[in-house]
């Protein structure tokens, strides 16, 4: 799990009214996964979500769930 109280990337979007359901997020949650994939440390699924506050409006969170192969070779390491 990450936590990004004011995420780079949704500072200059801004989504039309229509479209409240958008988490631009997402887009990040995509970079993380490719990253992570290229890195070996397969996933599963990465995805986003807005937890926005008060204090931190914009904030995000981005779940990593890990391949049990991945999980279970950095086990052995340990």
């Amino acid at each position: 799990m990450v936590h990004d109280n004011a995420p780079m990337i949704t500072r200059f979007i801004s989504v039309p009214g229509n479209m409240s359901q958008l988490n631009c997020n997402a887009f990040l949650a995509g970079i993380i996964e490719a990253i992570l994939d290229m890195s070996m440390f397969f996933t599963e699924r990465v995805t986003a979500h807005a937890t926005g506050d008060e204090n931190f409006p914009q904030r995000c969170t981005i779940l990593i769930k890990f391949r049990r192969g991945v999980v279970e070779r950095e086990a052995l390491l340990k």
